[in-house]
């Protein structure tokens, strides 16, 4: 084949288009997008200055930051009265912080036992120690040690001594049924001590020979499931808990007992405050660390706070209350009336049987029966989102809320109400509930919800 002139000029041709091509491809193009994209930050930039005040001397920077720092402290003072700041000690798990928690929580306890004795009205019964039917109706929170011990330092101080060593003893044994008799000679020094193991404790098991064996370790509960099961025997939700008023309630009181056994420590003893939380089952294995502390906490003080409020206005009791299970929070959904919304749009109702709430400062929230130890046993209220499986992507914040069940007159009732739902921080009431009793009275169930904090001021 002979290859002549024109075919080397079609094949320089081609050579040639072929290098600008990769010239182009290789070296033009990714500059020419890069400019571009240089070009288009340039030009927003320019649009931001636009709108930019421009600094015509030193003074107005100084007048900038003076009004920044007076913004920021706005803010603030807003976050502070509405009670949605979070103190820095949540965020660590250091020993010294979750010991300012607990402060926290026994500040909050020690504030509604001291009303109980100096407020007249209300009557804070809800505090009290009622067994009507032979189980406990209230928190049972007492001021003081039980009669048989406020007076003996040294017999109190012999019994925690008696606890510890059962409390270690039940970890050597191999035997369930030594396990239980051991634990049932722990709950009987625990009841002398003021905490009556039927009310502190989650799980129980009916054993012939020892009654019935209350108990709060998740770890033994499965090891008396796997080796009682081939005598027929089962381990029972505690139905007498005082989880029936709020999950952590237990484990509150507990703490609350142990800070007035250490005011009446033996200064000889050698156990410390911690040996003593611990054999008490309150710290580190059941009070928590997670964020539910922050809600749980926050609606102790919402209590304390509701409390002051229902003196102002002469409430006459308050007989009942319970402490709602932390909701996570999303926005709800804003509809054009007229408008049929998306299915994406539309968030699912509550399962079947559930009731659905009002909302929050624009936030649904649904209330549900609770559920087994941990959880409140069945008759519980707690709060939750409305949506069946919150997406955690679009949670704003949590929620808390108090089931409080009270007595008034209509007058003091009506005043209490307009106070409460006026008030600057975000409580929302709920389910309420009006009837008059034989004497004329006024008795009100209601749900006092409130924000506990917003992502956005983490």
């Amino acid at each position: 084949m002979t290859f002549g002139k024109r075919e080397q000029m079609v094949v320089l041709f081609v050579g040639t288009a072929l290098a600008i091509f990769l010239v182009h491809v290789l070296i033009f193009n990714p500059r020419s997008t890069e400019f571009a994209r240089v070009k288009n930050e340039y030009e927003q930039g320019v649009a931001q200055l636009r709108d930019t005040e421009v600094l015509q001397s030193p003074k107005q920077l100084e007048d900038f930051k003076a009004k920044t720092l007076a913004y920021d402290a706005e803010i603030t003072s807003l976050v502070a009265e509405l009670q949605l700041d979070i103190p820095k000690h949540y965020a660590s798990l250091k020993p010294e912080a979750v010991e300012k928690r607990m402060q926290d929580t026994l500040g909050y306890l020690r504030e509604l036992v001291e009303m109980r004795a100096r407020v007249k009205t209300p009557q804070l019964t809800f505090l009290d120690n009622r067994k009507p039917r032979g189980i406990q109706e209230a928190w049972n929170l007492p001021a003081q040690l039980p009669q048989a011990q406020r007076g003996g330092t040294g017999a109190i101080w012999d019994n925690v001594t008696k606890l510890r060593e059962r409390f270690k003893f039940v970890e050597r044994l191999a035997k369930p049924d030594e396990k239980l008799r051991v634990r049932a000679e722990y709950n009987r020094l625990l009841n002398e001590l003021g905490l009556p193991p039927d009310e502190v404790s989650d799980w129980v098991v009916p054993y012939a020979g020892l009654g019935y064996i209350f108990f709060n370790d998740p770890k033994f509960k499965e090891y008396l499931d796997a080796t009682l099961r081939q005598y027929n025997i089962q381990v029972l939700p505690n139905p007498y808990s005082l989880n029936r008023f709020g999950v952590l309630l237990p484990v509150f009181k507990r703490l609350w007992v142990s800070e007035l056994i250490w005011e009446k420590r033996d200064p000889a003893t050698e156990i410390t405050k911690e040996e003593l939380r611990e054999i008490l089952e309150i710290y580190p294995k059941f009070y928590p660390t997670d964020h539910g502390i922050v809600v749980t906490n926050k609606e102790l003080a919402a209590l304390v706070d509701i409390v002051k409020l229902a003196e102002k206005h002469s409430i006459l009791e308050i007989y009942r209350v319970v402490m709602l299970k932390p909701s996570p929070l999303e926005k709800a959904v804003r509809r054009v009336p007229g408008a049929t919304p998306t299915p994406e749009a539309t968030p699912q109702g509550p399962p079947a049987g559930m009731p659905r709430q009002g909302g929050v400062l624009g936030f649904d929230i649904a209330m549900e029966p609770g559920m087994g130890p941990g959880m409140g046993p069945p008759g519980a209220m707690m709060a939750r989102q409305a949506v069946a499986t919150p997406d955690p992507s679009k949670q704003i914040g949590n929620a808390g809320g108090l089931e409080i069940y009270l007595r008034a007159s209509n007058v003091n009732l009506v005043k209490f109400l307009f106070d409460l739902t006026h008030s600057p921080r975000t409580y929302a009431i709920d389910d309420l509930y009006i009837y008059a009793d034989e004497k004329g009275d006024l008795n009100t169930s209601m749900t006092i919800e409130l924000v506990t904090d917003l992502n956005a001021l983490k």
